[in-house]
Parts: C-alpha cells; sequence; structure tokens
C-alpha cells in the first residue's frame, strides 16, 4: 500500500517550531503551525555582522531552510546562504545544547550555466555540514527538484524534513520526480 506524501501533513505538524525560510516555503510551513520568519537578503557590503545582528534579534530557531535560484549569481547566491545558516548555527546551535536542522533546496535544473554547479553546491554544503555539525546535534539535507516537480510536492517535503519525524535524517539528499542524470559518482 503507498501513502501520498500529503497524508503525512497535518495541522499543527509544525507547533512549537520556530523556522527561517524564504517565501516560497514559509506560508506552507506557517499553516502547519510553524512560527516563521524570513532571512534578510544579501546587499552589497554586507558580512557577517549583519546576519549575525538578524539571527541575534530571533528568539529561538529551530530550522532554516534556504535554496537558491538559478537566476542568481552563483557566487552571492551561495555566499548569502551560507551567511544566514552561520549566523542562525552559531547564534541558537552551536556551544547551546540546542539541536537545529538546515534544509537546502536546490533549483530545479535548467540549462542555466550555473545551474548545475548551485545543485552541486548546496549538495556538497549539506554533506560537508553534516559531518562537521554533527556533534552539536545539527542534521542538514538538501532537496534536489526535478524539471516536473511542482511547488506543492516540494513545500510537502520542506515540511516533512522541517518535523521532529525527519530527526534521523541528515548527509543525505532527497531527489523529488524524475532527475536529470547525475555527473558525479
Amino acid at each position: 500500500m503507498s501513502v501520498a506524501p500529503v497524508s503525512v501533513l497535518r495541522p499543527g505538524l509544525l507547533s512549537g517550531r520556530a523556522i527561517a525560510a524564504p517565501a516560497p516555503w514559509a506560508m506552507e510551513l506557517g499553516a502547519l503551525g510553524a512560527d516563521v520568519v524570513t532571512p534578510p537578503p544579501l546587499a552589497a557590503g554586507d558580512d557577517d555582522g549583519a546576519f549575525l545582528r538578524w539571527a541575534g534579534e530571533l528568539a529561538a530557531v529551530d530550522v532554516i531552510v534556504g535554496g537558491a535560484s538559478h537566476q542568481a549569481p552563483l557566487e552571492s547566491a551561495v555566499e548569502s546562504l551560507w551567511l544566514t545558516i552561520r549566523a542562525v548555527a552559531v547564534t541558537h546551535w552551536i556551544d547551546r545544547d540546542r539541536d537545529g536542522a538546515v534544509l537546502l533546496v536546490a533549483p530545479r535544473p535548467h540549462p542555466e550555466p550555473h545551474a548545475g554547479a548551485l545543485r552541486a553546491a548546496l549538495e556538497n554544503l549539506a554533506r560537508t555540514l553534516s559531518i562537521e555539525w554533527a556533534r552539536y546535534g545539527i542534521r542538514t539535507t538538501t532537496v534536489l527538484p526535478a524539471d516536473t516537480t511542482a511547488d506543492d510536492e516540494i513545500a510537502t517535503l520542506v515540511a516533512f524534513l522541517a518535523s521532529p519525524a525527519a530527526a534521523y535524517w541528515s548527509g543525505c539528499v532527497v531527489e523529488l520526480g524524475a532527475a536529470a542524470p547525475s555527473s558525479h559518482v
């Protein structure tokens, strides 16, 4: 018997969870009971300080959801995401006896020259952080949607991964739909 992914989601699933997530997933996560805040965008001249101040103003963060568009320049997309993740981790999780989760959502495969590189960068970041930050109880996961993956399918998976039910998922990549052939071994 197969169970539709939507059936695991219920109102209140994320109650009591503080989640930093950008607009594409904020509404879905909020509808499931999460207290959602939106990370700041990277502005010219921003450094660690701006993101650390933002994270320091938050009472708590349990999960950070990040992603990047293939339309954004590769360096700024990864830099903004890294600064956000690092600020939340050092402010709320590392050496604070508090677990956390980092969920990275890669862009869909796209013919843009750097779309594949961005997907690989997010996968590599999650795998590396899963090893480096495991001692702090921080888990990381990457979602790789296919061209045909619907936004609600991504939101459903993100909601599940943000829930306590996914506490054992770390360092893995979840491919949604019929993914393009992988170029890595």
